[in-house]
């Protein structure tokens, strides 16, 4: 069950980001290098989000193993990709620490969210 989970979720992740792929090349070809760029980082923070999410779907984890293991995942890859995409100042480690407060927060304020709803729906 769990192979199927993740190969559902791995083509669904791939489709869309091998879509923006194609678009990133177009950007690229038309010479809007820096668009080309962002639109890259974006496909493949979203590829792994997607790939992340099949945490929450393993049966036999508790919530709070799947929220800190999605947590962990999402800092060791989408941060690096924050980093490396250019869309934030780097040159201090102050600037680096700004980006990880911002992904913590944002990160934080989603589960929040879902938490919520989620209680909402099961009423």
């Amino acid at each position: 069950m769990l192979t199927s989970l993740i190969w559902h979720s791995l083509i669904k992740a791939l489709g869309l980001f091998f879509l923006l792929l194609i678009l990133a090349f177009i950007f690229n070809y038309q010479k809007h290098f820096k668009s080309a760029k962002n639109i890259f980082y974006f496909a493949a923070i979203l590829l792994v989000i997607q790939l992340s999410n099949v945490v929450f779907k393993i049966p036999n984890w508790t919530a709070a193993k799947q929220t800190f293991s999605h947590f962990i995942l999402m800092l060791c890859s989408v941060y690096p990709l924050l980093l490396l995409s250019g869309w934030f100042p780097r040159k201090t480690h102050g600037d680096r620490i700004k980006v990880l407060l911002l992904l913590v927060t944002s990160l934080l304020i989603i589960y929040l969210f879902f938490l919520i709803f989620s209680r909402l729906v099961n009423i």
